[in-house]
């Protein structure tokens, strides 16, 4: 007779599955430094896999020289094109020695952790990784909300992830986030909400406490049954009260109140449930999120 591998003990005494994370992607896009923004993402993304003994892979997409040379068009002269090449291979040269110095500082010393670098288009690099990992690491847009490029950028990587490679993503904001204690479900009886419950169930299982909100027409009793098979246990935090909007979606800041008034450690919800188009030009839920959070959210699409 062979043994069962160990699973971590029940909550509430009830069975459950061995559903885990083993295989993290931690995605730092643009110029890599040693500020508190990159460490904070990086502590994070540490005590993440520490905690469920994930192999974690530190991903840098880098500067393609080729895609540089194409922006400028065929009518360059070879004295331009050559300048440009040289100067993505410096930033690369540069990218990378910050990228070795941040993962030598910040994550040696964990098993199983690997640094990766990769030249193309950041939401292409970081979704090609992606499609091999149970969940990737990202900063959130609100990281950068003093620029708005680089907040663009790591939104679209975000959404490149999501819809690329089917693989859920955590957004860390900026601060130093210790623990992930008490997380907030945000329901809305959508198969993109039960993609994120599923994708989150390592983290539900390990936190001390787990609360649920919903929209004013989704009943979340199913979702306590369900739960409740997983050994989660779920105190329920009542229905969202976004008001109307006409020009924008007022959602996204009905579920950062809740989940400020709750004290939520981190947020789970669906993403992207209205279209890309409709989320460009009116907003939605899933844009004010990233763009204003204070608290780490797992998505899924």
């Amino acid at each position: 007779m062979t043994s069962s591998p160990s699973t971590p003990p029940p909550q509430n005494g009830t069975a459950i599955s061995d559903s885990a994370w083993h295989s993290l992607l931690a995605v730092l896009v643009g110029q890599v430094t040693q500020d508190d923004k990159a460490r904070d993402f990086l502590h994070v993304a540490r005590l993440v896999a520490g905690t469920h003994d994930a192999a974690l892979t530190m991903l840098v997409p880098l500067m393609d020289p080729q895609a540089t040379v194409s922006y400028v068009g065929e009518g360059a002269s070879t004295g331009v094109i050559a300048g440009l090449i040289e100067a993505s291979d410096r930033e690369n040269t540069a990218r990378t020695g910050a990228a070795k110095a941040l993962f030598d500082d910040m994550l040696a010393g964990l098993d199983r952790v690997q640094l990766k670098t990769q030249a193309g288009r950041e939401g292409d690099v970081a979704a090609a990784a992606a499609l091999c990992c149970d969940l990737a690491l990202c900063q959130t847009p609100s990281v950068f909300a003093d620029d708005n490029m680089r907040s663009g950028v790591q939104e679209g990587v975000i959404e490149a992830i999501l819809f690329d490679s089917g693989h859920p993503v955590l957004a860390v904001p900026a601060g130093n986030h210790p623990t992930l204690d008490h997380i907030l479900i945000v329901w809305n009886g959508r198969a993109e909400a039960a993609r994120a419950i599923s994708a989150a169930m390592p983290l539900l299982r390990r936190a001390d406490k787990v609360s649920i909100c919903q929209a004013e027409d989704a009943s979340s009793d199913d979702v306590k049954t369900w739960l409740a098979t997983h050994g989660v246990a779920v105190a329920c935090a009542g229905a969202l009260d976004p008001g109307h909007g006409v020009l924008e979606d007022r959602t996204g800041a009905a579920i950062l109140d809740m989940a400020d008034r709750l004290n939520a450690d981190c947020l789970v919800m669906g993403a992207y449930v209205h279209s890309r188009l409709r989320q460009l030009f009116v907003g939605g839920a899933t844009r004010t999120v990233l763009k204003k959070t204070t608290k780490p959210v797992l998505l899924a699409h």
